[in-house]
This record gives structure tokens, C-alpha cells and sequence, in this order.
């Protein structure tokens, strides 16, 4: 048996020189060298590619507000603060209640109570109204002309003609309605179960449409009467819940 001094030196040898390593071994000793090589540089590789990420977020973020934040504003609040420019935000709170019901007169609206749902239907029929028109009666009102909003087809200054159904008078109910009209109108088209009712010629519930049309253009007293004028306009069948014998009857101008 070999001294145990002889094995170590045996075993020691191959282990610290290269030179006794076949063609396999190195082969081996170099794709692990390689490896480790290439496993150090990956934490380097990483670094730098969150590196790059992080900086390219300002980038997506900014692009993000300056196209998709800007139009996803709807037109709608352009117009409004532009109807607001053409009549102060209080201009109706500063009639007297005499003016109030001489302006729904001349609009052709239904008078009501109160003084603050008078405010209330004028302030949103205004903003239905076109802003041409509305400019206009608005520059007469401020030149002293009328104490009220007065249209050119009108001739609503006087007592007299308040109280009569002439042409000029029409023509302003006429150009009320049709703004109302065109705003009713569109909130049909917003509203999928109202307008799905319509499609398979379903008949709408009278009394839950306009409380959604009231609700939708924020006024406490709104005239029955421009609401089913509007579905006879547009041909909507609906329905009205007879107070008396409480029997539901279809309507419909066709």
C-alpha cells in the first residue's frame, strides 16, 4: 500500500495543473468559466434595461395626457361656457317675479308656482336655445329695449300680445320646442333601454320618461305637454296611466 503522503501528492497534482486536463475537461472548466462570466454581466444587462424602461414612462405618460386626456373632453362643455358667456350665470335671478312670468309667456312656457322653478325652466331653456338668437335678445335687454328676452320675430313687450296666440308668438314656441326637442331627442339616444323600447316599437311609460327628462335637464316644473309633443314629433308610442280608472292608454300621432 502507497504512504498517505504519495496519495495526496497523486491527487493534488491533476487537481492544481492544467496541463495533465484532456481536450474534455477543458472544455468543461471553459463553458463554466463562461457561464460565471456571463451570470456576473446579467445584474449589469438588467440594470440597464430598467434603466431604460423607467426613463421611457415620462415619455408614454405625457403622450397619454396630451392626446387621449384633452379629447376626451366633450364638446358639450365648450357650448355650455359659451352660453354662459351670452347670459350671466344669475341673469334670471335678477327679474322680478313679474318678469319671470312674462318671459315663460312669451317663451310659450307653462307658468309655475314657485319663483325659483320659474328660474329654473328659463335658465335651462336658454341654454337650448341657439346662440345667435339668444345673443341678440340678450343685446336688446342690455340696451334697454325690453326688460325681458325678446326675439326678433317676437312682439312679447306688450301686454296685448302676451295674451294672444299671433305668428310672432308661435315662431318663438316653435324655436322653444325645437330645442327642446332636439335635447330630448339625444337623451333617448343615450339611454339603451329607452331607446331599445322604441326600436321593437315598444311603447315608453309616460310618467318614468319624463322624470328621467326632468331629472336629465334639471328642472323641477317641466310642461307635459313640450314632452309628449316631442314623442308625437318623433312618432314614439307611449303610454299614460289614467288617474281616474287607472287604464293604460297607447298614444301616438301614427
Amino acid at each position: 500500500m502507497k504512504p498517505i503522503n504519495s496519495i495526496d501528492k497523486v491527487t493534488a497534482k491533476p487537481i492544481n495543473s492544467n496541463s495533465q486536463m484532456g481536450p474534455h475537461w477543458r472544455s468543461q472548466l471553459d463553458y463554466s468559466e463562461n457561464q460565471a462570466s456571463q451570470t456576473q454581466e446579467e445584474p449589469q444587462g438588467k440594470e440597464a434595461e430598467q434603466n431604460v424602461e423607467f426613463e421611457a414612462e415620462p415619455d408614454v405618460q405625457t403622450h397619454l395626457h396630451s392626446e387621449v386626456v384633452p379629447s376626451s373632453q366633450p364638446e358639450d362643455d365648450q357650448e355650455e361656457d359659451e352660453i354662459n358667456h351670452v347670459l350671466p350665470a344669475d341673469f334670471f335671478n335678477q327679474y322680478k317675479t313679474d318678469q319671470l312670468r312674462r318671459q315663460l309667456d312669451s317663451w310659450g312656457l307653462k307658468r309655475v308656482k314657485s319663483k325659483k322653478a320659474m328660474i329654473s325652466l328659463l335658465t335651462v331653456t336658454s341654454k337650448l336655445m341657439k346662440l345667435e338668437d339668444l345673443s341678440e335678445a340678450y343685446n336688446r335687454f342690455k340696451s334697454g329695449e325690453s326688460d325681458i328676452l325678446v326675439f326678433a320675430e317676437s312682439n312679447a313687450t306688450s301686454a296685448a300680445d302676451l295674451g294672444t296666440q299671433s305668428q310672432s308668438s308661435m315662431a318663438v314656441l316653435a324655436m322653444v320646442k325645437k330645442g327642446y326637442f332636439e335635447k330630448i331627442r339625444d337623451l333617448i339616444k343615450k339611454n339603451p333601454d329607452i331607446y331599445h323600447k322604441i326600436l321593437i316599437y315598444q311603447p315608453i311609460n309616460m310618467k318614468t320618461f319624463y322624470e328621467f327628462v326632468k331629472d336629465e335637464l334639471k328642472i323641477e316644473k317641466l310642461d307635459r305637454n313640450i314632452v309628449s309633443d316631442c314623442l308625437d314629433e318623433l312618432g314614439i308610442c307611449y303610454t299614460s296611466m289614467d288617474e281616474e280608472g287607472g287604464s293604460s292608454q297607447r298614444k301616438s300621432r301614427y
